[in-house]
């Protein structure tokens, strides 16, 4: 029964603290807007992705995604130094004016058709057999792997920034090729199905005449290496590759 109190205590504390951390990075938002060129409603609906506790510099690591309409804008990631209630630091990734800039909220096209989309624009045969396998938020679900992916496709609604600075509705997916060449991370315009953006997280290299198509890229600690500087390739490079 103690052991269950104790959980019960932590469980709330960490709620309240991340109540605290939304309310902290609200007030000095809002405190400095005119200077960062924020609107309110530009951070009205942050999201707290993760927090992490630096003993030696006594400091609360708080990283935050920027939302409009319970829509992520992708790559929004900000991050936060907090100590004794204030924001020492602030590294902001957030988009302004975004009421003006979004094209829509509300997706023409759905998650299952953008998953087919994105396979017919990698030169990949059409997904079979795909099929909804859980829904994880109200705009972020699961599918299954369509025999096009080596695991189950998650799906997600976001804001793709573009390069003449507007945010378009887009169904952001990954797609793990059956034969791990590539792990692409593709963003999908949810009006027209056209291919916005793409990451590949796998590892390229070379390595002479030696056959290790089966071998898995790792570290030096023996876990399976993907690259947290992925590669963006613009569309044309991939109709070239294909």
């Amino acid at each position: 029964m103690k052991k269950l109190f104790y959980l019960f205590v932590f469980m709330v504390a960490g709620s309240v603290s991340g109540q605290d951390f939304t309310n902290l990075i609200n007030t000095y938002l809002n405190t400095n807007r005119a200077e960062i060129g924020l609107q309110s409603q530009d951070f009205q609906e942050i999201l707290i992705d993760r927090h992490s506790y630096s003993e030696s510099m006594n400091v609360e690591n708080v990283y935050v995604i920027q939302q409009y309409q319970n829509i992520e804008i992708y790559n929004s990631v900000s991050s936060f130094a907090l100590r004794n209630g204030q924001v020492l630091n602030a590294n902001l990734s957030f988009s302004e004016n975004v009421s003006q800039k979004v094209n829509t909220t509300i997706p023409a096209l759905n998650a299952s058709n953008a998953i087919t989309k994105a396979a017919q624009s990698l030169g990949l045969s059409n997904p079979i057999n795909l099929e909804l396998v859980e829904t994880t938020s109200q705009n972020s679900m699961i599918y299954s792997n369509g025999n096009i992916s080596l695991d189950n496709i998650p799906v997600k609604l976001v804001f793709q920034r573009m390069e003449d600075n507007t945010l378009r509705l887009a169904w952001d997916l990954s797609i793990y090729l059956s034969d791990a060449s590539h792990y692409y991370s593709v963003r999908v315009d949810a009006t027209n199905g056209n291919l916005l953006e793409i990451n590949d997280w796998v590892v390229n290299c070379n390595f002479g005449q030696i056959n290790h198509s089966n071998q898995a890229h790792k570290n030096a600690t023996g876990s399976i290496l993907f690259s947290k500087n992925e590669r963006t390739m613009t569309v044309s490079e991939v109709n070239a590759h294909y």
